[in-house]
């Protein structure tokens, strides 16, 4: 050899399949991080000095179950309204 440098045996191919699992766990880890940032809930809701809205939501729901008048009875007791519409 003349000083000519070879890569290791397996290296070159690699490369690419490293960066598709990189790209693929990103593409897989947004939608995740981003859904435990998401609330569902309807719009309309306000609240004034009240308690955080995931919090009661999650409490209410634990709560009142499907029964709608419990559900914005609960909501109201930790603050928040919901305009007649």
């Amino acid at each position: 050899m003349n000083g000519t440098v070879r890569p290791q045996a397996g290296a070159w191919h690699c490369r690419p399949a490293r960066a598709a699992l990189r790209a693929l766990g990103l593409v897989l880890a947004v939608p995740v991080a981003l859904a435990g940032c998401a609330t569902v809930h309807e719009p309309g809701w306000q609240g004034r000095d009240a308690t955080p809205f995931d919090t009661a939501e999650r409490e209410c729901r634990a709560v009142a179950a499907a029964d709608t008048a419990a559900f914005e009875r609960c909501m109201a007791q930790h603050g928040w309204t919901r305009p007649v519409q």
